[in-house]
């Protein structure tokens, strides 16, 4: 049985409704819950990009964007001609 990382207390499974896992009770979870936004609990190193690969594969280079009344930045006299 895993024991609570609050109080140490065990903490069992329940069904999915009424489950606070890894913690024993609601209060614990709040608890944990405000001590990370209290920033009692902190991550003290940072993630390098060798850790999480980044994929370029969706980039492509798309059409220039346009001011939405119908001039286009890539039109010499800033109209956009139909």
């Amino acid at each position: 049985m895993a024991r609570c990382p609050s109080c140490s207390s065990p903490s069992a499974r329940r069904t999915p409704a009424e489950s606070c896992f890894p913690f024993c009770s609601y209060r614990c979870q709040q608890l944990d819950l405000s001590a990370w936004l209290r920033s009692d609990f902190v991550i003290s190193t940072g993630i390098s990009d060798d850790v999480i690969p980044i994929s370029h594969a969706g980039d492509q280079e798309a059409d220039p964007p346009t001011d939405g009344i119908g001039t286009s930045p890539s039109s010499p006299n800033g109209l956009l001609i139909d």
